[in-house]
């Protein structure tokens, strides 16, 4: 598990977690995605780290993860083909 850190521009000392969004899908009308449910079990069965869903009233499905690898894992096994 790896969690990129960079300095804030104006307090150089106070380090914050590089986030590493991936987006699975556009929202149309309806506010779930199909696989909302399975997506956040797979959310807390494997991420350690602290995520972010995108709420809902942006135009597509996504995750933040500050893991670089638990974003990887993600997007590798929700975003594929």
């Amino acid at each position: 598990m790896t969690v990129t850190y960079k300095p804030l521009d104006r307090f150089p000392s106070i380090q914050v977690p590089i986030l590493h969004s991936v987006a699975y899908g556009r929202r149309k009308l309806n506010y779930e995605h199909p696989k909302d449910a399975e997506i956040r079990e797979w959310l807390r069965e494997n991420c350690k780290h602290m995520y972010y869903t995108y709420p809902s009233w942006m135009d597509q499905y996504g995750v933040q993860f500050e893991d670089d690898d638990e974003a990887m894992m993600f997007s590798l096994t929700w975003c594929g083909s």
